[in-house]
């Protein structure tokens, strides 16, 4: 078993600037942790490579494996364009997944959408 966490986990602490998603690799290393489940809230590598070579580099000096790439992803859209706008979003997501060569992709895909007004 591996003792790691998401980065969704010091979301708090990316959003108000106590941690950096680049520091909280070295946090992950300092408290046990051997992996890092990246979930890109509080920093975005979609449109930074250079983020995402920092964060590959600091995974790798820690010896902390970077174990997954984890996001929402809503196909339920109110018209054509929003749904190929929405695709595009998650393939460039895909795509910076597949630049650090994480070899997990989780999608949390919406699947119905509940009207609380009925």
């Amino acid at each position: 078993m591996k003792v790691g966490l998401s980065s969704y986990s010091v979301l708090e602490a990316l959003n108000d600037g106590r941690l950096t998603i680049v520091e909280a690799i070295s946090w992950v290393k300092e408290n046990g942790g051997s992996h890092l489940e990246l979930v890109p809230y509080g920093y975005s590598v979609v449109d930074n490579y250079a983020l995402a070579d920092e964060i590959k580099e600091r995974a790798q000096a820690e010896e902390i494996e970077l174990s997954g790439y984890c996001m929402p992803a809503n196909f339920i859209q109110p018209t054509r364009e929003a749904f190929e706008e929405e695709v595009e979003r998650i393939k460039k997501h895909v795509d910076v997944a597949h630049y650090m060569a994480l070899l997990s992709f989780v999608m949390t895909l919406q699947l119905f959408v509940w009207n609380q007004s009925r």
